[in-house]
């Protein structure tokens, strides 16, 4: 499969993971590669020089594989998210070398990813941005959304109200996991009425690895209904006991239907 802007999904064969080799000429930047046997082949047998190793957050299935991948290409930098730095440093022992917030620029040869701070999932979580690519690490997931065991669902519904949403129909996102079946019934469970199992039906059809694109998941993707009135509406008739227990602690019917579908999401 053939990828633009030459982002190479690469698969974990330890771990339910999909992390990402960033290539632009000879330079290449691998992002959370907890797999550092998939990680150092990728690199070595394209014949690139690997310039540095990304963290979009602390968990452990997503930095795992540093010191192996860091002790392999000695002159690569390490660039963690800042916000997660200290939890990040207490799961490795390869020392940072950079810290990257919201705004700073990635350099991948003679391109340049934009860091976008995208927390929720965990505290410090970043994803990057170029044109109309978007690492997402676990903010966002074919028909989900991440957990928020630690983080903060209010948080992360933020997160998608101020970036997610807006960004252009045809950001393409590429996720830590791939979620997409189980997701999918989920959605089903909450609302299984035309033209929504059309939808989910049609989105179902190319499940296993994919990027994702907003305009498709705006119409499969719970969380980002929830800015719909009926939808609203659907998610309260589901489950009117947490969301009279959420509505008690947020701030708009939107916030409450995100942290309710989030939470129903936990246990299902």
């Amino acid at each position: 499969m053939k990828f633009e802007s030459q982002v190479i999904p690469l698969k974990s064969t330890i771990s339910d993971n999909w992390f990402y080799l960033l290539v632009d000429g000879d330079s290449c930047v691998l992002i959370d590669p907890v797999d550092p046997t998939v990680a150092i082949e990728a690199v070595r047998s394209r014949g690139l020089e690997l310039s540095a190793v990304v963290n979009t957050h602390w968990h452990r299935d997503h930095v795992a594989g540093d010191d192996d991948v860091c002790k392999a290409f000695p002159n690569a930098a390490l660039l963690v998210a800042a916000g997660d730095h200290d939890k990040i440093a207490s799961l490795i022992s390869t020392k940072a070398t950079g810290l990257l917030h919201h705004g700073d620029s990635l350099k991948v040869g003679e391109s340049a990813w934009a860091v976008v701070d995208t927390p929720g999932h965990t505290h410090g979580h970043i994803s990057l941005q170029r044109g109309s690519d978007f690492l997402c690490g676990d903010t966002l997931f074919a028909s989900g959304a991440g957990h928020c065991r630690a983080g903060d669902p209010k948080v992360l519904f933020h997160t998608y109200e101020e970036v997610i949403r807006h960004l252009p129909a045809e950001t393409r996102f590429y996720p830590g996991h791939d979620y997409a079946v189980r997701n999918l019934e989920f959605a089903l469970s909450i609302e299984d009425a035309e033209p929504t199992r059309s939808a989910l039906e049609k989105a179902a059809e190319v499940v296993g690895f994919r990027s994702v694109v907003l305009k498709d998941e705006k119409q499969v993707n719970p969380f980002l209904r929830v800015w719909e009135p009926a939808y609203q509406d659907i998610v309260r008739s589901h489950a009117p006991e947490v969301w009279k227990s959420w509505s008690q602690r947020t701030t708009s019917s939107e916030e409450t239907a995100f942290c309710v579908l989030r939470e129903l999401r936990n246990s299902w």
